[in-house]
């Protein structure tokens, strides 16, 4: 987790996301446009904003391969494997083909669920 500065940019005039690291001139890791929040090109994880301060959850994102050998090794269908963490079949098919990212959450429930260690 990594706390963030909101500051606006000089150039652009929005209000942006930096990491607090002391250094001026730190990588834009999100912008505000308005109320909407976009993270920056490849950037990834949440921004969260807890008790008024703004952080980075950068947890890892499962890749392709292990979503798909996680799910052979407890002996599951695709379908089953949707079921267990209650998603759709059509979303669990898009993790393993790598049209999606599998979000580290419904990856740690599926670890748990399944007693896999990863």
């Amino acid at each position: 987790m990594i706390k963030l500065i909101k500051k606006t940019d000089g150039v652009s005039g929005y209000e942006i996301l930096t990491a607090d690291d002391g250094n001026r001139n730190s990588k834009i890791l999100a912008v505000f446009v308005g109320l909407d929040l976009t993270l920056a090109e490849g950037v990834k994880g949440v921004i969260k904003n807890i008790d008024g301060d703004f952080f980075l959850i950068d947890d890892e994102y499962p890749t392709p391969e292990e979503i798909k050998q996680a799910r052979m090794d407890a002996g599951l269908t695709q379908t089953e494997a949707a079921e267990k963490i209650y998603c759709s079949l059509g979303a669990w098919k898009k993790w393993e083909s790598g049209e999606r990212e599998m979000h580290p959450a419904f990856w740690e429930l599926f670890l748990i669920k399944t007693n896999s260690q990863k």
